[in-house]
């Protein structure tokens, strides 16, 4: 059973050795640095189970004392090194690194609950436990709060009309022979990183999906995994097992991976196929079943501890299934928790790319869904082949005002392997597919320029995308283009305190944008007043630190036309900027 709307179309293919050296053999690292209790259930004396959150007061004061060294032990080197590039001295290490106590953990589980993930970063446990089990936890000292882990299912895309669609001759001037890639990648601009010899080696990607079958297909022989784990069933290994899976359980990962990294020149080719790979299979498939928030927040946590680059997610949370559903309210990047994953990801120097999602024709909800709101992530919408919006494309903006999606790439008839065949291709649709061509954009980049932050690669994304000077909550700022974004020059240093760099309208959509430059991240409160002084609109917003960061204002239908100032308060300073409503 196909996924997202997957139009399968069987291909020839032949074998031909990729460009790059093959590894001498599969060598996997088992490495599970975040501890999982491998308890698991649904019922006790016949009473179903509900899993929750439960969230710590504090770490150890202890711990904190040795907060460079403890931090240190929990990380791989790997993951050492990426912060030490990335990231300035004080914000290397913090208390995101300490474990959860285990003073803590075994009081909880001495209740008889059972403990499913250990989250350092959300200094919590998921448990599944009755409502007895539960009031004893809860009157533990040590509990702040407990709350869901939310369940949801996953929306796909409508079948596309798409057919066998023609090879795109081969430019002379490129390396490779993309095939029935060659649209997904041209239109990004890929090829032109791949002739300067960017393949995204050396940097480390982790795909959060349904599971990885990467041993049939050619287009893997090439692949360098270092490592793979099943959070549901908590084992090494992410490909279907007999008696566990759904027979089509591993077909949508395997898919995105082939997006990203596969390599089959005249057949298919991924933008970072030469990049090292961590595989981590979060989600179930069967729509019956439930899929839990708290194993994208274990695998988040696992590719940090890896060391992981980039982290590509095409899994979007937004339809839960429990009576416990956020709101659109709750797309601040802040609330949900795979968002606050996502978002503390970012800050340890973490690329974070994220599927906008498939909402885009949903009535209640054409948003983006959790964690594509994440602060600092990535957002990728979809395009067909000519530029265009996919009408299932979600659009932004969050609740606190932010423009997402952040880029599109292709995501309708994308080429990708057959993962039932060693040699076949199918086509398939959804933001699903522009997610990893966007994050393999991202590891070419980290290769070429492996101290930029990511800060930086978003910035040379957007500023280079092609809607980079009119950005819009359906297309963000447009198209990548890979070969612009390799070429970024990035403005000079900004200013001490945040400052206002410029002001313009757009009477035709009705809005006022305040470009101000920012040293740092941080929430801006936005005041409006007319020329006497009364008050017309207020809104915060949360940006990146950067140059030229946007503030939206949408005029409201009762203010007449005329003169208005808005007072911007940042962190230490607020300055005013005089706009005009012209209708």
């Amino acid at each position: 059973m196909p996924l997202n709307g997957l139009a399968r179309t069987a291909i020839a293919a032949e074998e031909i050795a990729p460009g790059n050296p093959t590894p001498s053999s599969w060598q996997r690292i088992w490495l599970v640095l975040l501890p999982i209790f491998l308890l698991w259930g649904g019922r006790i004396n016949g009473q179903e189970l509900q899993r929750y959150w439960v969230y710590f007061k504090g770490k150890d004061a202890l711990q904190r004392e040795i907060l460079d060294k403890a931090a240190r032990r929990s990380l791989s080197s790997r993951s050492v090194q990426r912060r030490l590039l990335r990231l300035p001295p004080g914000q290397r290490f913090d208390s995101y690194d300490l474990p959860v106590s285990d003073k803590y953990v075994d009081e909880v589980a001495a209740t008889g609950a059972r403990v499913h993930v250990r989250s350092r970063w959300l200094n919590a446990v998921s448990v599944e436990a009755t409502d007895v089990q539960l009031a004893e936890i809860q009157r533990l000292p040590f509990v702040r709060r407990i709350a869901p882990v939310r369940t949801f299912y996953r929306r796909t895309v409508p079948p596309a009309e798409i057919g066998l669609r023609k090879q795109a001759a081969a430019a002379d001037t490129n390396r490779f022979d993309y095939g029935f890639s060659a649209q997904q990648i041209e239109q990004l601009k890929i090829p032109a990183l791949h002739n300067r010899g960017l393949s995204g080696r050396g940097v480390l990607i982790t795909l959060i999906d349904t599971g990885f079958y990467y041993q049939l297909h050619r287009a893997f022989r090439h692949l360098h995994v270092v490592a793979e784990w099943d959070f549901i069933n908590h084992d090494p290994v992410t490909r279907n097992q007999p008696g566990q899976d759904a027979p089509y359980q591993h077909d949508h990962g395997t898919e995105v991976l082939s997006v990203i990294g596969g390599f089959l020149p005249g057949k298919l080719i991924g933008p970072a196929y030469g990049a090292d790979f961590a595989l981590a299979k979060t989600e179930y498939v069967p729509s019956e079943t439930r899929i839990e928030e708290d194993n994208w927040v274990a695998a988040a946590e696992w590719a940090d501890s890896l060391g992981a680059d980039v982290i590509s997610t095409s899994l979007g949370y937004r339809d839960f299934d429990d009576g416990f559903s956020y709101t659109y309210s709750d797309l601040n990047g802040t609330t949900m928790v795979t968002s606050k994953a996502a978002s503390i990801a970012v800050a340890k120097g973490i690329v974070v790319v994220a599927s906008a999602g498939n909402e885009g024709n949903n009535p209640d909800w054409p948003y983006i869904t959790s964690p594509a709101d994440g602060i600092g992530v990535i957002a990728a919408g979809a395009v067909d082949a000519q530029g265009r919006r996919v009408s299932f494309s979600s659009i932004g903006p969050t609740a606190d005002g932010r423009i997402k999606p952040d880029v599109m790439a292709m995501g309708l008839g994308d080429a990708m392997v057959d993962p039932a065949d060693s040699v076949g291709l199918d086509f398939g649709s959804g933001t699903s597919f522009a997610a990893p061509l966007v994050a393999g954009v991202c590891a070419l980049l980290l290769e070429q320029h492996p101290s930029w932050t990511p800060d930086k690669v978003w910035q040379a994304l957007t500023e280079t995308a092609s809607q980079a000077t009119a950005p819009d909550n359906r297309y963000g700022w447009g198209i990548v283009n890979a070969e612009a974004a390799d070429d970024y020059i990035f403005p000079e240093e900004l200013p001490e305190k945040f400052a206002l760099a410029g002001s313009v309208i757009n009477p035709d959509l009705g809005y006022s944008v305040f470009e101000v430059d920012l040293p740092e991240a941080q929430t801006l409160r936005v005041i409006l007043f007319d020329v006497l002084g009364r008050r017309a609109g207020a809104f915060e917003i949360s940006l990146r630190a950067g140059a030229k960061r946007r503030l939206v204002w949408t005029w409201p239908a009762s203010l007449a036309s005329g003169v208005y100032f808005a007072r911007i308060a940042g962190k230490n300073r607020t300055i005013v900027a005089k706009t005009l409503i012209y209708r």
